[in-house]
């Protein structure tokens, strides 16, 4: 899928894939496209927990729906905004967006015995075309990466538990750190009825490639060799259909999911 936008001084070309890799008998990421509300996202459903799969989707559809709704001008369900603050930054209708999914998500969770436990990562963004600015927010281990002038920028923070440590214990030594689980998660949507949202904002510029995806191209690609794949190729389809190569080759031991936005100059 490719998808064309014009963006002030540039044009946005759009493209996504998702695959379900060399070990996993079912796909439980989740990639959502939609330029015409400037709202992109990859989910993975939790491994390990039940109904992964549902909760991508029903994480992507409510902010999807959320974003449908705010856009006309009301919030989209009236439990939710008793309690919720007026939206009058876009930063601040993505945040609410996520931490409406997490309610959502956690609500089946609890509600449905087969959805038990469900839970699952999202990396959002949101592209204010008119302030020609890129919004930001994710929770879990999926990414969001910039490249510009030739760098490649992780603009997200991997919510892991080695990350929480080495955040709260500086003192902690590569030794120590190694000792603590690789993969353990400590912000999903659906865990609970609150959810630890990070965010971030940049003002795009032509040249700029967004990359999102899930743990699936990560743990099986390393930085430089995912800013080579893009570098060396201009359409975003030809990009996504490469990555997705890139970590089947090197196991695929996960399912791959890709969204890249190209902030051609016009």
């Amino acid at each position: 899928m490719e998808v064309i936008t014009s963006l002030g001084p540039a044009q946005l070309r759009v493209a996504g894939r998702s695959d379900l890799g060399r070990r996993r008998q079912r796909n439980e990421d989740f990639l959502f496209l939609r330029p015409k509300l400037g709202l992109f996202l990859v989910a993975d459903g939790v491994a390990g927990r039940n109904a992964g799969q549902m909760a991508s989707q029903l994480a992507a559809y409510s902010i999807n729906h959320f974003f449908e709704e705010t856009r006309r001008g009301y919030w989209p369900d009236p439990m939710w905004s008793a309690t919720a603050p007026p939206i009058s930054l876009p930063e601040e209708r993505l945040d609410s967006a996520i931490r409406k999914a997490n309610q959502d998500v956690h609500a089946a969770a609890i509600t449905h015995p087969k959805h038990e436990k469900m839970s699952t990562t999202v990396v959002a963004a949101y592209l204010d075309g008119g302030q020609g600015m890129l919004h930001l927010g994710h929770a879990g281990d999926s990414r969001a990466y910039l490249i510009r002038a030739g760098a490649i920028q992780g603009l997200t923070r991997d919510h892991t538990l080695r990350n929480k440590a080495r955040a709260e214990q500086p003192q902690l030594t590569p030794e120590q750190l190694a000792q603590l689980p690789r993969n353990v998660l400590t912000s999903a949507l659906g865990v609970s009825s609150q959810v630890q949202v990070d965010l971030c904002s940049i003002a795009v510029m032509p040249g700029d490639i967004v990359l999102l995806c899930t743990d699936g191209l990560t743990k099986m690609v390393d930085d430089g060799r995912i800013l080579q794949a893009l570098l060396l190729r201009d359409d975003p389809k030809d990009m996504s259909d490469f990555l997705i190569s890139l970590a089947n080759a090197a196991g695929g031991r996960d399912n791959i999911t890709v969204a890249i936005l190209r902030f051609d100059p016009r």
